[in-house]
């Protein structure tokens, strides 16, 4: 939903629409006449607006419903995702990530269906545009691209939005999804921003974006396991790691072979994050929080299981 996740600054950033901003107001040129003086204003707090030249003014919804060219019922439905979205997502999981079939690029901006699905999924649009994605018509897919630490590009990710397209996800040809970590870039970004040296460890690109909206940095692996490279990758950045695996067979199984394969670079440096029934991306704030206040040590958990200690061994 707009009022939940986003801000009237969210919405005019999605828009392309630069502002000023002062005190609880944000000035910008109208988009809805020849505007030469930045006549328009939005309130921060309501997200009501006004444009003191040609005189339209409304609500947040009336100001998307303008832009996407719908009616005002037709946006607020789509924010408030009606029933056939959410049967859909209810049934989506970022599951099934390696797939040979090539994604052929010809990216676009999001169109509006594109921009709820993400929004009915929690994303802000101030995440979607920092990781810049895009959408590709042919294949009917939202574009994320894959980068090396120092942002240069090697491919892309294409993520199906419709729970009966198959694969879920598509890649770029030729990427070599095991030499890269998704998201790397945003995540050294991050760390140098809010001066920390941690990062969490993430099954689909979806899961880095849900953790970078909650400022924590984050990185995604593109295949079933954690390959000898991208443990290299990790070292080379960051002092610590949190693994947050998907609650299912398939996540407890990469849960266990990072730990093996980062111990002898890490030691006592690992975290495991205890997420609720469900993955990452569609955690709330509070439970990603909680989890991250509950992360444990595998080795000591492992140690205290073989000398018939409890269980739960939390907030080591």
């Amino acid at each position: 939903m707009i009022g939940q996740y986003s801000t009237p600054e969210d919405v005019l950033t999605y828009y392309g629409i630069n502002f000023r901003r002062g005190g609880k107001e944000l000035s910008f040129f109208c988009p809805f006449h020849v505007d030469k003086t930045s006549s328009a204003s939005m309130n921060v707090n309501t997200g009501l607006w006004y444009c003191h030249s040609c005189g339209a003014k409304g609500n947040i919804f009336i100001f998307m419903a303008r832009q996407e060219g719908i009616t005002v019922e037709e946006a607020q439905e789509l924010v408030y995702a009606p029933a056939f979205i959410l049967s859909e997502l209810k049934a989506d999981i970022d599951r099934d990530l390696i797939t040979a079939e090539p994604v052929v690029i010809k990216e676009s901006s999001l169109p509006g269906f594109a921009k709820m699905y993400f929004l009915n999924r929690g994303f802000s649009m101030r995440t979607i545009l920092g990781y810049g994605v895009t959408y590709d018509a042919e294949t009917d897919r939202a574009i994320m691209r894959v980068a090396d630490r120092d942002g240069k590009v090697a491919g892309a990710i294409g993520r199906s939005m419709n729970v009966r397209d198959k694969p879920k996800y598509l890649f770029s040809e030729g990427l070599q999804k095991k030499r890269f970590l998704f998201g790397h870039a945003q995540a050294v970004h991050m760390c140098r921003r809010l001066d920390v040296s941690k990062v969490v460890i993430v099954e689909g690109p979806l899961d880095a974006l849900k953790s970078f909206q909650y400022r924590t940095p984050a990185v995604a692996l593109m295949g079933a396991l954690l390959s000898e490279a991208q443990v290299s990758l990790l070292a080379s950045d960051f002092d610590y790691v949190l693994i947050a695996a998907d609650v299912d067979p398939a996540g407890r199984e990469l849960e266990s072979q990072a730990v093996k394969v980062l111990e002898p670079v890490y030691g006592n440096r690992i975290r495991i994050l205890p997420l609720p029934e469900k993955d990452l991306c569609d955690c709330s704030r509070e439970e990603f929080s909680h989890a991250l206040r509950s992360s444990y040590s595998p080795l000591v958990f492992d140690i205290d299981r073989q000398l018939g200690g409890s269980d739960e061994v939390r907030g080591l």
